[in-house]
């Protein structure tokens, strides 16, 4: 759980202590004491508790301090002290901490492992304002230490207000909420119901493990891309409301007769064409016929550059016929034009100066795109060739992945252990037209609850790449073996609680909402499980929580 500072492994023998000689003020009279310290930056009283799975309080101590101290080298480390000032608990803040707020009950949450057994403990603060305070300087002095650079570096003079009201996820502005609670005004509640099998004659190998998937959107096909080669899905007659094996893809080879392994994978031409990308690292893109997983034609930029990542030109590309990508890697933008003459394809390129370790773009309408970069930063772009129109500073942690909705409107970037839910609009202007300056409307960062993670017994948040439903209504992901599907609406109306979750047999390794012209499949997912593929099936609109 990472390095610990006079730490016991988890606050021990918590029980009511309470002194009634002890009053709130004195509490806050030493609580001032301590932050005279400069080294001190957050002071406040407390309530510690242990918690159950069900929620309910297992043990309580108080009254107590919770202090944020910093140390030296970016380090800090968050406390509970005693009235005696000694502190009971210390931990270095890191990368490693699990963590979540209760906003309702003024809770900080975290993890501990006890005994190979999750432990959930909270401290709760008196007020609202004080628990944001307590978020930006956690998350502040976290970020910091990953990053070993101060805040303001970090963010940039000019950024550093819009980044300190997400870290205290401060969203009250008024002149952005009333906009994108109309936006999503229409949403109804997504719930899980019954997962299905797929039908296939083809025996499970638990041997070759699943990479992901990719649907086609005018043809009735589902590929499900491994090591050797692509199986082949579609909708089942007998039962619509799941799929069935259609035929096995063999390996995928270039032109030169190499085996690939492929990886961001585009639908191209009407469904009939993919684009794809070799696992290692490689200086081209692959065209494959989609009907015989064969590839037949390979791009590359300058040849000397590699491709991390690729993203459509525009969201309705697969309808038409157009040719045109976009493509990048840690440091390059590229604007390919396979029509291009010669085997340089590079119609518009955008190299920058200095690296921003680039991770992963986005496509949303006629060349405009997103770029994430590793320090947790997006970047939003009218077109590859110009400087970015707006940037969003995000919060700090690497970007591995990002997502546009269908109408450019919102963008998910999936981090480690978070999401980040970043609107691109506001009411007359759009940020990759415009630059919308403190005008921008702010990022939410979605977590899952500590007691949700002790419930389900997930020690470590590692999400798959969140993904977007067509209605822009919902996001899905998932960690290990669980599901989990946000209400865009029940975020941004700031309930706590705004996703569902579910145990799978297996680990999960890509879900993404199913393709599909029926509407009582609406809301419906695909899972690719690590060994086989499942359809999940949702009930949508059935009242809210």
């Amino acid at each position: 759980m990472g390095e610990k500072t006079n730490v016991q492994p988890r606050p021990k023998q918590v029980q009511s202590n309470e002194d009634p000689m002890i009053t709130l003020a004195e509490l806050k009279v030493l609580a001032a004491q301590l932050k005279e310290d400069k080294t001190y930056i957050f002071a406040e009283p407390s309530v510690l508790y242990l918690v159950d799975s069900d929620g309910s309080i297992k043990e309580r101590r108080e009254p107590l301090l919770l202090s944020i101290r910093l140390t030296e080298n970016f380090t800090a480390v968050f406390s509970l002290h005693e009235i005696s000032l000694s502190a009971i608990y210390s931990r270095k803040i890191d990368e490693s901490i699990v963590f979540g707020y209760d906003d309702p009950t003024n809770c900080f949450q975290w993890m501990e492992v006890e005994n190979g057994e999750l432990e959930l403990c909270a401290a709760q603060v008196e007020n609202a304002e004080i628990l944001m305070n307590f978020k930006f300087f956690f998350s502040r002095c976290r970020m910091e230490f990953s990053r070993q650079e101060p805040f303001e570096v970090i963010f940039g003079r000019e950024e550093v207000e819009w980044a300190e009201q997400v870290l205290r996820q401060d969203y009250n502005r008024q002149d952005t909420r009333m906009i994108i609670e109309e936006e999503l005004k229409d949403a109804q509640e997504i719930q899980f119901e019954e997962d299905l099998p797929v039908n296939s004659a083809v025996p499970i190998d638990r041997n070759e493990v699943n990479r992901g998937i990719v649907q086609g959107k005018l043809i009735d096909r589902t590929f499900v891309h491994k090591r050797n080669g692509f199986s082949v899905f579609r909708t089942y007659a007998a039962d619509p409301n799941t799929l069935e094996f259609m035929m096995q893809l063999p390996a995928v080879k270039s032109l030169g007769g190499a085996t690939l392994a492929p990886k961001k994978i585009l639908m191209r031409e009407e469904d009939t064409r993919m684009l794809m990308l070799n696992d290692f690292s490689d200086k081209k893109v692959y065209y494959a016929d989609s009907e015989r997983g064969k590839v037949i034609s390979e791009f590359q930029s300058d040849g000397v550059n590699t491709f991390t990542d690729i993203a459509c030109f525009d969201q309705q590309d697969e309808f038409t016929m157009n040719p045109v990508f976009l493509a990048m890697n840690d440091q390059h933008l590229f604007q390919i034009d396979p029509r291009e003459h010669g085997d340089k394809k590079a119609a518009k390129t955008k190299l920058y100066a200095s690296k921003y370790n680039f991770t992963a773009m986005a496509g949303v309408h006629q060349g405009s795109c997103a770029v994430a970069s590793k320090k947790g930063e997006v970047r939003v772009y009218k077109e590859i060739g110009q400087n970015a129109k707006n940037l969003y500073p995000g919060n700090g942690e690497e970007i591995i992945a990002l997502d546009s909705s269908k109408d450019g409107k919102w963008l998910v970037a999936t981090c480690r252990d978070s999401l980040l839910l970043i609107p691109t609009f506001t009411d007359n202007a759009s940020a990759y037209k415009k630059n919308l300056g403190k005008q921008k409307p702010l990022a939410r960062v979605l977590k899952l609850q500590p007691l949700d993670m002790k419930k389900f017994n997930i020690a470590r948040v590692e999400f798959t790449p969140a993904r977007f439903d067509d209605g822009q209504s919902y996001i899905v992901s998932s960690t290990g073996n669980v599901l989990v599907t946000w209400e865009m609406k029940l975020v941004f109306e700031g309930v706590p609680c705004s996703y569902h979750l579910k145990r799978m047999a297996d680990k999960i390794v890509a879900p993404d909402f199913r393709h599909s012209q029926r509407p009582e499949n609406e809301g419906d997912l695909l899972v690719a499980l690590q060994s086989e593929l499942r359809v999940q099936k949702t009930r949508i609109g059935s009242g809210r929580r």
